[in-house]
């Protein structure tokens, strides 16, 4: 948890402050009047179920770091179906007052008490749940988990048929998400948004369970309809929580759901797109499968969330040239995406931390502070404005602004992605906020640091970003 270090005017000016006359300006235009997504947050799910990592869950001074210093703003929370190992005939008898949870039950209570620490860090902090599996006994197969890795559409497929909802318990488990609502609302930690099965294309020998469009169709229709009898307040409802390289032009695959899930009597109960960032559920996605989904799905007028994926290596510059910080910019920028989870915060004690890790453990990395970019000062609420780019702007700058009426802010994220120093010239319309600055810029010697931009004010501000940097720009309206 390194400390921001203030540089001097002299430095700061030195650093970034320059002439941008010449032939190789990029610039750049952003017009605050005309916004787009508004951006719902940025988070990862945890394994804290793993031995290794519950003590780290269990700090208060980490959830503090994960929720202020690096602005996590979601927690995407395992909804753990063996909290409810026993049978009940009736569903109206499932409550939530029966939950267990301990023995099969502690994994569930780990995901829960994170959510209760990130509340209390930051208020704040959303809490959106997904269903790897129903309970087992709610199943054909009586288990939480198949047998192996498989693809419900693959014809080579020939085990695992039986790892799904049982016909005769879609009320049994509509009762049991909203027991699970119930729960959250009762410690404090209300769902944003929930979604009813993670990845239900695919048989795995951990948590899973699959649907068809039909079936998936029907349970978000039957929840939808037991939150309303039930007089319970529902979330938003995500999904299908496919791979994003499925979409909507797959016929097959994935145009099956979204015609289910946009029938009339199941649209009114399903809020938002969610996909993974994966090829196959283990390998990163290319990052500019986003665009081709938000294009095949943006007629419908819903929001698009990426809830699991990949993020990019650790070592410098990867988290600007193809990790983190590209990713989201393509999300975000080019895709419309208004709310982006990773997998997991953080990667096993000792680690180096993986591509599906933020951190290496409890210890910040090259990809942690250039997350920091994003997710510390783009805040749930803000909103995406057009940022143009003018004729002969360098490719290697990448560039995304929004706007923070509640926090009165305009926030700029700038990545130069090339080994040299790139004069940006920037002129900003539209915006009460565009009259003062500050900045803070991750490189090869510098951490998420905080950067003088003094002598920088008005709203239309020129200076250089030097060679595999990443900066942000946050402009205020005056001192």
């Amino acid at each position: 948890m390194k400390p921001l270090h203030f540089f001097s005017v002299a430095l700061a000016a030195g650093l970034l402050i320059a002439s941008c006359e010449g032939e190789n300006v990029t610039q750049l235009s952003v017009d605050a009047g005309e916004t787009k997504q508004t951006v719902q947050g940025f988070g990862s799910s945890i394994n804290g179920w793993t031995a290794p990592m519950i003590p780290l869950f269990y700090d208060e001074t980490f959830a503090d770091y994960a929720a202020n210093e690096l602005g996590m703003s979601v927690f995407r929370l395992q909804i753990w179906g063996e909290i409810s190992p026993d049978p009940i005939d009736d569903w109206k008898d499932i409550s939530y007052e029966n939950f267990k949870w301990k023995g099969t039950g502690m994994r569930g209570k780990v995901n829960v008490d994170w959510a209760k620490a990130m509340v209390e860090a930051n208020p704040e902090v959303r809490i959106i749940g997904s269903v790897w599996s129903p309970p087992h006994w709610m199943k054909e197969n009586d288990s939480h988990k198949g047998t192996a890795g498989g693809f419900l559409l693959s014809e080579k497929r020939d085990y695992d048929d039986d790892n799904r909802l049982r016909d005769s318990h879609y009320q049994h488990f509509a009762k049991w998400v909203v027991e699970w609502c119930r729960y959250m609302e009762s410690q404090g930690t209300p769902f944003y948004a929930i979604s009813l099965q993670n990845e239900l294309l695919f048989t795995q020998w951990y948590e899973s369970a699959m649907y068809s469009a039909e079936e998936y169709a029907k349970v978000v229709r039957i929840t939808g309809e037991m939150f309303e009898s039930e007089g319970v307040r529902k979330p938003l409802f995500f999904g299908p929580e496919d791979m994003t390289m499925a979409n909507y032009s797959d016929e097959v695959r994935h145009k099956p759901f979204v015609d289910a899930l946009m029938s009339p009597d199941v649209a009114k109960y399903f809020d938002a797109f969610a996909t993974h960032g994966y090829t196959d559920g283990i390998r990163s996605d290319n990052r500019q499968s986003t665009v081709a989904y938000w294009n095949s799905i943006k007629q419908f007028g819903l929001p698009y969330w990426v809830t699991e994926g990949g993020s990019g290596k650790h070592e410098w510059p990867a988290p600007i040239t193809s990790g983190i910080a590209p990713r989201l910019h393509v999300a975000l920028e080019h895709s419309n995406v208004s709310l982006f989870c990773g997998w997991q915060l953080a990667g096993g004690e000792g680690g180096q931390g993986s591509e599906h890790d933020f951190m290496a453990h409890r210890n910040a990395t090259k990809k942690t502070y250039a997350t920091m970019h994003f997710w510390k000062h783009i805040r749930p609420g803000a909103k995406r404005v057009t940022t143009e780019r003018f004729e002969g702007a360098n490719d290697s700058i990448l560039a995304s602004s929004y706007i923070d009426e509640q926090r009165g802010e305009l926030v700029t994220v700038i990545i130069n992605q090339s080994d040299n120093d790139q004069p940006v010239s920037l002129s900003y319309k539209n915006s009460e906020y565009a009259e003062s600055w500050t900045a803070y810029q991750t490189s090869e010697t510098l951490d998420h640091e905080a950067i003088n931009f003094s002598q920088l004010a008005g709203s239309e501000i020129s200076f250089t970003v030097p060679g595999m940097s990443i900066t942000t720009l946050i402009g205020t309206a005056g001192r």
